[in-house]
């Protein structure tokens, strides 16, 4: 049985990370859609200090008529990590660590911390009205010897500006449903960084 939980909680981890750096965002409807419709890269440039990361997802896994609910939530702490934006690019450097907390059907499965120093990343980005596209992470996450830098790729994020362009707040809310191989998913992803000028 203890095996099976381990697997078990590998599984929806993956589910996790690929539905994480999905692509198929929802609208927003708490007020950031539109407000940026004139925003160019200029507003991005320069050093960016992330004050917070966090996401929650909700995964509905249907396998040989067994439901199962799998709860993930993902916080940073102890960030000293900036985000330096050019023109069309970005590089990441700085420690941080994270909380990852899962539960399976409401039984906290896993509590974990992870700390992760000098860490440097790099990729490209767009925007188009208030939708940032990245091609690349802004952060890493390896989990029980699991590196899930192979699922970054582009991303698609709300964001807004505020505190006179001295804060940037990116949403990334996504619901995806996938069937493969009998198994159904829908999971639910929330997440919210926030992120002030240096």
């Amino acid at each position: 049985m203890k095996q099976y939980l381990k697997s078990l909680t590998v599984l929806l981890l993956s589910i996790f990370f690929i539905t994480f750096v999905s692509c198929d965002n929802e609208p927003l409807d708490d007020g950031l859609n539109g407000n940026n419709n004139n925003v160019n890269n200029n507003l991005f440039i320069g050093d960016w200090e992330i004050i917070t990361f966090e996401t929650e997802t909700a995964t509905e896994i249907t396998f040989m008529n067994q439901t199962t609910l799998s709860d993930t939530e993902i916080v940073g702490f102890d960030m000293d990590y900036v985000v330096t934006f050019t023109e069309n690019t970005f590089l990441t450097a700085g420690d941080y660590s994270m909380r990852l907390i899962l539960t399976l059907n409401g039984m906290e499965m896993q509590n974990a911390v992870q700390t992760y120093n000098n860490v440097s990343g790099s990729g490209s980005y767009s925007t188009n009205g208030n939708i940032l596209t990245t091609d690349g992470s802004f952060f890493e996450f390896e989990f029980q010897g699991v590196d899930t830098s192979e699922y970054s790729g582009p991303q698609t994020i709300q964001f807004a500006f505020s505190n006179g362009g001295q804060t940037l707040t990116t949403i990334q809310q996504q619901e995806i449903s996938e069937n493969q191989g009998g198994i159904e998913t829908t999971t639910i992803v929330n997440s919210v960084t926030v992120l002030n000028k240096l």
